[in-house]
């Protein structure tokens, strides 16, 4: 009787994974790449491989430093002053991570920064995130808009099945109050 061979898709923890290379950001051990981020002139410690190997445009710098003559242009870190490091070590973030938590004040910087690396999965992400930070604004403004003019946002019957329709009924009426 044969045995026959079978295989398994093993899958470990993403949460962790994602976790343990941002623990490696910015981390002068093991590094092998620096650059001199912002007016500032901050130094940012990264990894070729993972740069390279998750966007094209780190790629392309690497490959054309590794094709100059000078063996020691390659330990020459890469000045980049147009670009702040914070919104540097958020794009970082996202090719090691292929996540990232970002503030308000940075996320149009990091689109710019996303399409200038051609990174369509970033842009992908932000754009995402400022239509729903955009949706959340709008309703805020609209509740403020409704309080100002004197509509009822809550009722004295909280958590009774009619409590809620006061709301609904006030948004609905926010759209005429918009226009």
């Amino acid at each position: 009787m044969s045995n026959p061979c079978h295989s398994a898709y093993l899958r470990g923890s993403l949460g962790s994974f994602a976790a343990d290379m941002k623990r490696m950001i910015n981390a002068p051990e093991m590094s092998d790449v620096k650059f001199i981020v912002g007016e500032e002139r901050k130094v940012v410690y990264a990894h070729r491989c993972i740069l390279a190997y998750r966007c094209e445009a780190f790629s392309t710098m690497f490959a054309e430093q590794l094709l100059s003559r000078d063996a020691k242009e390659a330990e020459v870190p890469f000045v980049l002053t147009d670009v702040r490091p914070d919104v540097f070590l958020a794009v970082v973030e996202f090719l090691y991570t292929n996540c990232v938590m970002l503030s308000s004040d940075i996320a149009l910087d990091v689109l710019t920064s996303a399409v200038e690396y051609g990174l369509d999965e970033l842009q992908r992400d932000v754009s995402v995130a400022d239509q729903a930070s955009i949706y959340w604004a709008s309703l805020y403004l609209k509740l403020v808009l409704l309080f100002l003019k004197g509509y009822p946002l809550y009722s004295q019957s909280c958590g009774k099945p009619d409590s809620g329709k006061r709301l609904e009924t006030a948004l609905k009426q926010s759209q005429l109050v918009a226009e």
